[in-house]
């Protein structure tokens, strides 16, 4: 089984990056803070920018990693096109993994539900 996800649901460029931190609706806690940058994309997209300043180890950095791709991949069918990024912060080291899995998915649902609110009122 692949863990990876494919090049065309992943944020590549620094510039990509660029645009979402730019330019975004955010959903934050203690764990994370989300970026989301909608667009007319054919799918959503994932960038991690999971920082060695709030995660010193690099075994904690991985695990939040595989832990955000995880919660993308299981709501990816329901998410709104576009690009999102996941920031960490210091806690997330010390949370579970349910944590942070639960944490991840609400963000993700929130700014997608968002989104389509917003394209339900510019439509109308």
């Amino acid at each position: 089984m692949r863990f990876s996800l494919p090049r065309q649901q992943r944020l590549l460029k620094s510039r990509e990056f660029q645009n979402v931190f730019r330019r975004s609706r955010r959903a934050s806690d203690g764990l994370f803070m989300v970026c989301a940058r909608f667009s007319d994309q054919p799918e959503p997209r994932l960038g991690l920018a999971i920082s060695k300043k709030q995660a010193r180890r690099a075994v904690d950095r991985n695990r939040i990693k595989r832990h955000a791709r995880e919660a993308f991949r299981s709501l990816k069918a329901e998410l709104t096109a576009g690009d999102y990024v996941v920031v960490n912060r210091a806690s997330a080291t010390q949370a579970s993994g349910s944590a942070l899995r639960k944490s991840l998915e609400t963000h993700f649902r929130s700014l997608s539900r968002k989104s389509a609110r917003r394209q339900g009122r510019d439509s109308a």
